[in-house]
């Protein structure tokens, strides 16, 4: 894992030492190994590169380039199969010069071109300059677990992994752009489509660009696949069927020069992990568990009953309420808004382990693929009950009748009790999938935006149509399916991906996960929801099946259970303080969002007359980006 930055241009002398430079160093903890540039003043390219030493640590110093010097490239992440394209590549005459996995693209490039991405099994962030073409290209992974950001005109292409070491190569300053407040509010995160920032684009999935010239091309190379019952068998063939995926898999990501360990979390999806790379008879296998001081849910139980039984080398981290500067520090390594309140126990265990291992397995993509989320339940009773409801409460005028009783639907009285079970049914499955996934539905976006807020809202493109457009994608397929589908596209790169990635490399620490291969997303696909959300058996009923021999009993009854930290207490104890200040609208922002809206969900929150958690955070966490870009608006 690495950080990689780079810049061509169509003007001479448009390359900057002193620029280079200074990304590089914003990227020093992503690759903390080393670092290399490659500059072609002639040519205005530059490639930048910051190491993490996984594969052939001596030897594997980036940039790298071909035999005949023509082909250079910097790559973020890891190439799982480099070992049977070498070989392939080998026959075919091609000659290496290191062990390292990211010199297989040069050779890949000379062989198919840009046809290369099919042969690829990987997360990685590239980009490849070819001299005699005046040709960049710049290429994401099938599922985006490795981030790539770019500013395309036609004088100059500049990109970067992160947006911090962006910045440097860039001739104007970074501009927020209004409507991401918008998409934010809503996602807790803003969309890799669109960008916080004017201008600046994160390369989508299964993307690669080409730059040659001043014309920018892009292409997309994978997409995820419809969901389609087409397997051919029954399910038990299917389970052994991603039993031999799932190994594999496993076994690719095993691929390394220093020692592995594993993020256990007590759930099925790490456990199987822990499982499969001991059935793969890796010793000693290093687990890593986190946990929250205080009540609440503690999965240290589940965690050391997989260590026990595969004798695993074994250590926790509990973790207390964190302080205002942790808070901070975590939000500020995203460098745009992001509210995911897992973000810092996850930072913290990344810590932990980056004391003992360098590289470490994760259960990551269970969720998606298998329909592991408790929404997905939820949302297949909603569908079910919706087929008798609505057109009850339809023909009976029951609706009608709860909007009459409680005419403000804000007062928490019976009344509106009854009007929300008469109502219930009325939203579209799209719309009532988007609220569940909202943290500011439209409604309360409303309320909480002033006149120019509200009329951006009208202005802008409505993140509740874009959701419902990439839902119609799959239409005609099963709606949980569908959903499903939309989270991986969307939720599983821009939040969760994005997530692992920056509090891992924050620490210097590569995370694979054996379960984002994409022969195992393209499987799932392939099989009835019914196998995978199971009427009786509940969610991700085909990998339990799979796995069963793996897992410890108490593991595998256990139902899902989140990662999230108890964000609600730590800010409800604190409220009263600094805290409470600052998740009210910053300078500059109260043009736009109403604080007395805000103080009045700080106070509910505060004495529990309703759970405001990830509202707050989210508001706490746009402050924080305000503070430091907000002056910075388009």
């Amino acid at each position: 894992m690495c950080g990689i930055a780079g810049l061509v241009a169509c003007a001479m002398n448009r390359v900057s030492s002193t620029a280079f430079n200074h990304a590089r160093s914003k990227l020093e903890h992503r690759g903390p190994d080393g670092g290399g540039t490659w500059v072609n003043q002639t040519r205005s390219a530059g490639l930048v590169h910051t190491r993490l030493a996984v594969v052939d640590v001596a030897g594997g110093k980036q940039p790298l380039s071909n035999e005949r010097a023509n082909v250079h490239v910097v790559c973020n992440g890891e190439i799982y199969n480099h070992i049977e394209l070498r070989a392939e590549l080998e026959r075919q005459g091609h000659r290496f010069r290191t062990r390292c996995d990211a010199e297989v693209l040069v050779h890949l490039y000379e062989e198919f071109g840009l046809d290369l991405f099919s042969h690829l099994n990987g997360m990685f962030a590239f980009a490849l300059w070819d001299e005699d073409q005046e040709l960049l290209v710049l290429a994401r992974d099938r599922l985006g677990q490795k981030p790539l950001y770019y500013q395309a005109q036609e004088s100059a292409l500049t990109f970067a992994s992160e947006l911090k070491a962006l910045q440097p190569l860039l001739e104007s300053p970074l501009r927020v752009r209004p409507s991401a407040i918008d998409e934010f509010l809503t996602f807790t995160y803003v969309p890799h489509e669109n960008g916080v920032f004017e201008g600046i684009q994160q390369l989508a999935p299964g993307h690669y660009l080409t730059w040659c010239r001043g014309t920018c091309r892009l292409a997309s190379y994978w997409s995820y696949p419809a969901p389609r019952p087409e397997f051919d068998g029954g399910i038990d063939d299917a389970a052994k069927a991603l039993r031999e995926l799932l190994h594999d898999a496993t076994r690719l990501r095993l691929r390394s020069d220093v020692p592995v360990g594993v993020l256990l979390s007590g759930g099925i999806d790490s456990a199987a992990v822990v499982g499969l790379i001991a059935e793969a008879g890796v010793t000693p296998i290093r687990t890593f568990t986190a946990s929250f001081a205080g009540p609440g849910a503690d999965e240290r139980p589940y965690a050391r009953a997989i260590a026990r039984r595969f004798g695993t080398e074994h250590h926790e981290l509990r973790i207390a309420a964190p302080t205002r500067e942790l808070m901070y520090h975590v939000l500020d390594h995203f460098d745009e808004p992001f509210a995911d309140t897992s973000a810092i126990p996850t930072y913290l265990i990344s810590q932990q382990a980056r004391r003992h291992v360098k590289v470490v397995l994760t259960g990551d993509g269970g969720d998606e693929s298998f329909l592991g989320y408790t929404r997905y339940a939820l949302y297949r009773r909603y569908l079910n009950q919706r087929r008798w409801a609505f057109p009850l409460t339809r023909l009976t005028g029951l609706g009608a009748v709860g909007r009459w009783l409680c005419p403000r639907p804000r007062q928490r009285t019976v009344r509106r009790r009854l009007r929300t079970l008469t109502n219930f049914w009325n939203p579209g499955p799209r719309e009532v999938y988007e609220r569940w996934y909202a943290a500011f539905p439209r409604r309360l976006k409303s309320q909480l935006g002033r006149k120019e807020f509200v009329d951006l809202l009208d202005r802008s493109a409505n993140t509740g149509h874009w959701m419902a457009a990439t839902l119609d994608a799959f239409a005609g397929v099963d709606p949980v399916a569908g959903a499903a589908a939309f989270d991986l596209r969307h939720y599983l790169p821009d939040a969760v991906l994005t997530k692992v990635d920056r509090m891992s490399m924050a620490h210097g620490l590569e995370c694979r996960s054996p379960l984002l291969d994409h022969r195992i997303i393209e499987f799932a696909a392939r099989l009835p929801v019914n196998w995978r959300l199971h009427p009786r058996h509940g969610s991700k009923w085909i990998f339990r099946l799979a796995c069963r021999d793996l897992l410890p009993n108490e593991v595998f009854e256990r139902p899902k259970t989140g990662f999230g930290a108890p964000v609600g207490d730590w800010l409800r104890d604190d409220l009263s303080g600094k805290l409470a200040h600052e998740c009210l609208p910053a300078r500059g922002l109260e043009q736009w969002l109403d604080p007395s809206v805000v103080t009045r969900m700080i106070a509910d929150h505060h004495r529990h007359v309703e759970d405001h958690t990830y509202r707050l955070w989210t508001l706490l966490a746009l402050n924080r980006f305000w503070s430091k870009h907000g002056a910075q608006r388009a």
